[in-house]
């Protein structure tokens, strides 16, 4: 079956926006698919309304990253409920966070000698979430780096001159939101947490007793290997699996929307989050 079940629109640090990556999905013949902006749902109904008038399977999506170290946790959230009071509320504050650590990052940029500021980033973007993506598109633009990894390797990655830490919340806490808001909570990109298969086996059971329902075993970047390595991780905790490019257009370039999962592997988060009911929101 293929699907993409992690994608980023412009409402986070994609450049598609949400007609735009519709247009992609069924030019690729992608036969479901999510929208896991950071941090935020607003894309979400919009989605939501196209999706249905053009006849496309989709599910509400939102990625939310944890508080860990030596490498990058996040949760995906499936079919969160748009409108859910406490879910916007907590992502809400994330997001004021963000506008916080942006302004203390450029800040830091215009005391090396790189003269952007907040209002450029706001006038040339329409996202909800403004993050180091675009800050790092203001610096190639301006010509300060010669391409985007630039600005993260000598600038605004962690350890870097500009690094400003994120606010996140533990993993626990964050499964939990996504949980009570209705939602199915799923372990992003696993590899991300740059473990040994052990102790990557020994930090999945921790999730999965706090809650965790699903893992991304069908990542684009992944091998097969890695692929089976997750298979059977997913399978000795009763996991769901789930699967997607985690695309986000010009920002990561080179990466492709849509990735192929047996129909079997994805029958249970399937019945989880109720495609039929999906069908008929608008």
């Amino acid at each position: 079956m293929f699907v993409d079940l992690h994608m980023h629109s412009t409402y986070s640090d994609g450049t598609k926006n949400v007609i735009e990556i519709l247009e992609i999905i069924t030019k690729r013949n992608i036969r479901l698919f999510s929208i896991t902006d950071h941090d935020n749902i607003k894309a979400q109904k919009e989605t939501l309304k196209l999706a249905k008038e053009r006849g496309l399977l989709y599910i509400p999506g939102v990625e939310i990253s944890c508080k860990y170290s030596g490498g990058v946790l996040d949760i995906l959230g499936y079919n969160v409920s748009h409108g859910n009071e406490a879910l916007e509320n907590f992502l809400s504050g994330l997001v004021e966070h963000r506008k916080k650590r942006n302004k203390i990052i450029i800040d830091k940029l215009n005391k090396l000698g790189i003269e952007i500021s907040m209002e450029e980033l706001s006038s040339e973007s329409d996202s909800t979430v403004i993050g180091r993506p675009h800050i790092s598109r203001a610096m190639l633009k301006k010509g300060y780096i010669q391409t985007l990894e630039d600005a993260f390797e000598k600038y605004i990655g962690e350890g870097k001159p500009a690094y400003v830490e994120k606010n996140k919340y533990e993993p626990e806490e964050v499964i939990s939101r996504i949980r009570k808001a209705g939602g199915v909570a799923v372990l992003a990109h696993p590899l991300s947490l740059k473990l040994d298969t052990e102790s990557l086996e020994k930090k999945v059971r921790e999730l999965a007793h706090a809650g965790l329902q699903g893992i991304e075993v069908f990542y684009k970047a992944y091998s097969d290997e890695d692929k089976m390595n997750l298979l059977r991780i997913a399978k000795k905790f009763h996991l769901f699996i789930t699967g997607g490019s985690d695309y986000h257009g010009e920002n990561k370039p080179g990466i492709e929307p849509g990735v192929e999962i047996p129909e079997e592997l994805l029958k249970d988060f399937l019945k989880e989050i109720s495609l039929q009911k999906l069908l008929s929101q608008s």
